[in-house]
Parts: C-alpha cells; structure tokens; sequence
C-alpha cells in the first residue's frame, strides 16, 4: 500500500491566499500544479484558477463558481472521504472565500507555494520508492528498476525545482559528449536549422540550452530576424541534409510588445506579400482572398504556440518557458528584454545582462533554444563608451551580451544592402558579417545567390574590432 503525504491546511491557505490576492498566482504557480493537492477538491479548484489565468480573467469565487459550472465540474466535486454532493464544492468555495477574508497571516504566497512544492516532493519520493520496493520483491531485472528509479527521480527533481545532480565526474561529462555525438551521427544534430545560412552555416543552427541575442535600434528588423526563423522553422519548414527531408520543429513565441494577431499577420505577408494593414481594413482583392485563406490555413496548422502576455518578471517568463517545453516546444522567442521586468525600479546598462543571464539558466533548465531580442538607444551606450558613434556596435554591451551565446545585429549597408551581423561566443571565428536577400513586399529574408557571398564591404571590415 502507497502511503500518502497530504497537509490539507497549507493546501487550503495557498488557494484561500490566491483568492485573497489574485496576482500572487502568478508566483504561485512557479512552485506548484493540480497534483501538488492533495485532495481531489483543491485540485479541481486550482486547475480552475489556472484556466481563469490563461485567459487573463480575474480570479475570485464568483469566476471560479462560473468557470466549474460551465464545465458541469462544480457539481462533480468531491469531498475528502470521496462523498458526493452537489453543493460540496460551492461549500468548499466558501470555506475559502472565509478563510480569505479573515487573512492568510504573515507569510507570503512565495513561502506558503515552496513549502506545498516541498511536500508533494516527499510524497512523490515515497511513492516511487515503495514502488521499486515492490519490483524488486516481485524480481525485476536490476537494470528496469534502476532505470525506472532514474526516470521518476528526475521528474521529482523538476517539481521540487532542484536539479537531480549539480555535480558530475569527468568520466560521466566525457561520456555524455561521446555519446552525444554518437546520436549525432546516427540520428543527426540536435541542432534546429533556420534556413538562414548565417546561422545555419556560421553558428550550426539553434542548439538546446543556448541563448541567441538579436540587438538593433527601432525598426532595424530585429524582431523581424526572429520571425522569420519562425516562419522558416515551424510553419513551412527547413530541408534537413542529414533525413532528406523537410523539418518542421514546434517554436514558441513570447510577444511582450505585439499581439499574438499582429506576429501571425507578419507570418501571413511572410507567406504571401499580403500588408497587415489591407487585412484590417477589409480591403482584399479577389486575387488576394485564396492565398490568404491558404495562408491562415497553414499558419493554424503549424507548429507555433503564441503568448501576448506584457511586460512579464523573471519568473512569469520562467513559468511561461517551463509550459511551453511541456507542450514539446524546442525553442522559444521572447521578444523583447526590454519588456521584462525586474524586481527593482532602478535601471542600469547592467540590467539586461540579468535578465539575459536568468533566460539562459531557464533555457539550460527546459532544454530549450532561446532567441530574444534588445532595443539598443544610442544615448545610454554614448553615455557607457564615449567615442564610439556606431549605435549598432556601440550598444552591444547594452543589450545583454554578457549572458548569451550568439549576439547578431540587423544592418544596412551605404548601398541599401542588407546584412546579419553575427558574433559567436563559442569560440571558432568569433563575429562576421554575412549579405542577405531581402524581399521587401513579403518583408522576408532570404539566403544571398548573388556573386561574391563571402565579400564583406571595407566600412564593416575596419568595424570587425568594435563588434
């Protein structure tokens, strides 16, 4: 038999806080899910206070009430010795609306959240041991067992929030390198191409756990940079030398400064030349209509998950990252930094190297690629390097290039001609600019067929040192 680790007290005051103040979930549910409950009730009535978030209703008993009776699942809940009623679980809504109103007192949501992430933990820690118990007392193979104590360790790990093991041997890094590239070459890379030679050729593509830092001035097409990879990646997909075939990966993209209709609209001109403006306006010719439907069509299908949620912290990005993974996302585009929010109201030229620092644990943490994107304002990085007039590469510093692994800057050249500017810091050759195509009606980039791909005009050439 699985003994069971409950605390029904602090699972009532987590929900009883949330409901007390609303916006604590937003940490709350960093630490804690429906099955860090306990009791059945408390997992119907928090899942519900997730679906109320996901779609930015406010959270309170009357929205809670409203949401489980739409799904007929108020009436379903149960109470703690499994008795049914159809008024139990509005008697449990109330118990919480009271203990709401009296005050959850003198801890924080953070504190109340950890210790209930603390015990589901311990509860999952004798579950699975008990049974590996009971497998090997029926004489299961040591190697099942033990792979199966590794496999539900690791999840454990995840929901208490620690990481399974920090410190490693020599010999167990240099295995997982060699077979790391044994996969490689059986399977092919874990690499992501982008159908952009300047990532693709230059820095092998997007890579899990690496963080890939686009900074430009407004305008510049740094959030167009991104889209377009998206675009390539995840709605028509990039030809894999390796499979012979074409690629689609699942991309998520975070969009503090757009809505998710304003991205899926440049990814409409992207696959037709259609202008967003003629969308909104109505005003589609009958020449225009079936590429459209075609073109919505696709993009629905795709591979793509939006979330428009502004001006998020460090830890409501954490959680929106964690989600994504979860749904099989692998990367994500958190567009911008500059919409992310610190706990502290001074800014800093330092600021960005914090948050970018944060996305790359969080990146390492879900396995995931990240691209993310900076305004650079010529004022702050004259102000930080005096003498340097290039906003371009004079702001660099600025956006955060302390923390990433690949820094690329969006340019044109005195000829209109434009370029991705990449500096790699891996090692290899460290920046290099590359020439692109640019289709100005679909607001496309496209890989450069003209002559000379690997000339680099002298202007750039005497800026290589700045970069």
């Amino acid at each position: 038999m699985i003994m069971k680790e409950y605390n029904p007290k602090l699972e009532e005051s987590v929900l009883a806080k949330i409901i007390q103040e609303p916006e604590s979930f937003r940490i709350a549910e960093e630490f804690v899910e429906p099955a860090s409950f306990g009791h059945p009730p408390y997992q119907v009535l928090y899942r519900a206070i997730e679906n109320l978030s996901d779609k930015d209703v406010d959270i309170n008993t009357y929205t809670i009430a409203n949401h489980l009776n739409s799904l007929g699942a108020l009436s379903a809940v149960k109470g703690f010795d499994g008795s049914d009623s159809n008024d139990i679980g509005k008697k449990y809504l109330d118990y919480l609306s009271e203990v709401s109103d009296k005050g959850v007192k003198n801890t924080s949501i953070e504190g109340l959240a950890l210790q209930l992430q603390n015990v589901t933990a311990r509860r999952g820690i004798m579950e699975f041991l008990l049974l590996a118990k009971e497998q090997a007392e029926r004489g299961e193979e040591p190697d099942k067992i033990l792979s199966y104590v590794e496999q539900e360790s690791g999840k454990i790990a995840l929901a208490a929030g620690t990481r399974q093991s920090s410190i490693a041997t020599s010999k167990t890094v240099v295995k997982s390198i060699v077979d790391e590239y044994i996969n490689a070459k059986k399977n092919g890379s874990l690499y992501i191409k982008t159908g952009l030679w300047v990532f693709d050729n230059f820095v092998g593509g997007l890579y899990p756990g690496r963080v890939y830092l686009t900074v430009g001035t407004s305008g510049s097409g740094k959030s167009l940079v991104m889209h377009n990879i998206a675009y390539n990646t995840s709605v028509v997909g990039v030809y894999d030398d390796y499979l012979k075939k074409k690629v689609i990966s699942k991309a998520g993209i975070i969009t503090m400064e757009q809505r998710n209709e304003e991205v899926a609209k440049r990814l409409i001109r992207m696959m037709t030349g259609i202008d967003p403006l003629a969308i909104e306006e109505g005003r589609l010719t009958d020449a225009q209509i079936p590429p459209f439907e075609d073109a919505a069509r696709k993009i629905s299908e795709s591979q793509l998950l939006f979330d428009d949620s502004p001006s998020l912290t460090l830890p409501q990005l954490r959680s929106k990252m964690r989600k994504m993974a979860a749904e099989g996302v692998k990367y994500v585009i958190v567009d911008q930094l500059d919409e992310v929010k610190l706990p502290y109201k001074q800014k800093s030229y330092t600021d960005n190297d914090v948050k970018s620092y944060a996305i790359k644990e969080y990146s390492r943490e879900f396995d995931l690629g990240c691209m993310t994107a900076h305004q650079m304002r010529k004022s702050a990085g004259d102000f930080q390097r005096k003498g340097v007039t290039n906003v371009n590469l004079a702001d660099v510093n600025e956006g955060g290039e302390k923390g990433v692994d690949v820094v690329g800057t969006p340019r044109h050249d005195e000829n209109g001609n434009f370029w991705i500017w990449l500096k790699l810091r891996q090692g290899g050759e460290t920046n290099r600019p590359w020439r692109m195509d640019f289709d100005m009606d679909k607001n496309l980039y496209k890989n450069w067929t003209g002559e000379d791909p690997e000339y680099i005009p002298e202007d750039m050439r005497n800026q290589l040192k700045e970069f």
